[in-house]
């Protein structure tokens, strides 16, 4: 039998299981009231469950006694939660950005559903498209076929031309705390039969950062680990080895930033989520945003300036990019040159 993560064993099949959104849960539900909209624009946060909710409005609108509810158990739903229904297409935009692969998309979205009511395609890290791809898009997303809906799903909701932006309806996600994870946890343990202790939920949670998919993987290797567990396993976590690195950068202690990035099992994971993490401080740096409280208290211990923010965000940003394009060649290469080059810009400005 395959050995299913609690990430994905547990994930959302219905709304109401869906942490933290509220806002974005009860506009939702509205929509599937009133009407759904043909284009939708999830924006938010890493990990704050834009995938997510942009699948059960797929599942939600297929339904064969949808879309203002979900049955769970119509074939179509079944489909849904497997991840095998053939009107729901998940899009990674990040390696399909070009002209070409959209021309593609929009000649698809044009054929009727095959099996539900609607064609729900999630663009997936939408604003890694092109210029010329985004040119492309603009039509078919004023005027979309009735029955076609697409989802654009980014952390970079600034980096998307504001003609398309005015074309979709808004769904704005917020960071998610420790605290809003919490009710999961104990949830998906409880399912899991597994004895826990108080402190064990608040060291999953604290150590979550407040998303949702560390918390479980997190829970995952306590309920595995036991009194046994090394803590150290509890840091090699994509989202939490951001954050270490991050400190790094900003103390400015590059054999540490080494280190850190060598140690992990996962880099490309790792430096993914230090560009999401920049990309937040980018735009406070740039447009003055308020930024959230807890990246207000490491950035009041930082070595480096607000003034240098986007420049280092500019060199994540094209090594991670020239690395996610490079098939076939070892990206911790790309890495290693990206905080070298972030740790002497840095000191240079000092």
């Amino acid at each position: 039998m395959k050995d299913t993560s609690l990430a994905v064993k547990y994930r959302p099949t219905e709304l109401n299981e869906v942490v933290g959104q509220d806002h974005i849960v009860t506009l939702v539900r509205g929509l599937l009231v009133k009407g759904i909209a043909n284009t939708i624009l999830a924006h938010g946060p890493h990990s704050s469950g834009k995938t997510t909710i942009a699948r059960l409005i797929g599942k939600y609108v297929n339904c064969e006694k949808g879309p203002k509810k979900a049955c769970h158990v119509c074939q179509s739903c079944k489909y849904a939660d497997e991840g095998i229904h053939p009107d729901i297409v998940e899009i990674d935009a990040a390696t399909n950005r070009g002209i070409e692969q959209v021309r593609e998309l929009i000649k698809v979205s044009n054929f009727m559903p095959m099996f539900g009511r609607y064609k729900v395609f999630v663009l997936d890290e939408v604003h890694a498209m092109t210029p010329q791809a985004f040119q492309s898009m603009l039509k078919i997303l004023e005027e979309p076929p009735s029955t076609t809906i697409f989802i654009l799903v980014t952390t970079e909701p600034s980096r998307l031309p504001r003609t398309i932006i005015a074309r979709c309806l808004d769904l704005p996600f917020q960071r998610l705390s420790p605290t809003d994870v919490m009710p999961l946890v104990k949830r998906v343990a409880e399912a899991e039969e597994a004895e826990i202790t108080e402190e064990q939920f608040g060291l999953v949670a604290s150590r979550s950062r407040g998303y949702p998919r560390v918390a479980l993987n997190l829970l995952e290797k306590v309920i595995k680990g036991g009194d046994a567990l090394d803590n150290r396993l509890l840091d090699d976590v994509p989202e939490i080895r951001a954050e270490l690195l991050l400190t790094a950068i900003l103390t400015k202690a590059f054999p540490n930033m080494v280190k850190i990035l060598m140690d992990s099992a996962d880099p490309d994971g790792i430096m993914l989520a230090l560009l999401d993490i920049f990309y937040e401080l980018f735009v406070v740096a740039v447009a003055g945003a308020k930024l959230d409280p807890y990246w207000t208290g490491i950035l009041s211990r930082s070595k480096v300036k607000i003034p240098m923010i986007p420049p280092i965000y500019q060199i994540l940003f094209e090594k991670v990019s020239t690395a996610r394009t490079q098939f076939g060649v070892d990206n911790i290469h790309y890495y290693m040159i990206a905080l070298k080059e972030i740790y002497e810009l840095s000191e240079s400005a000092s």
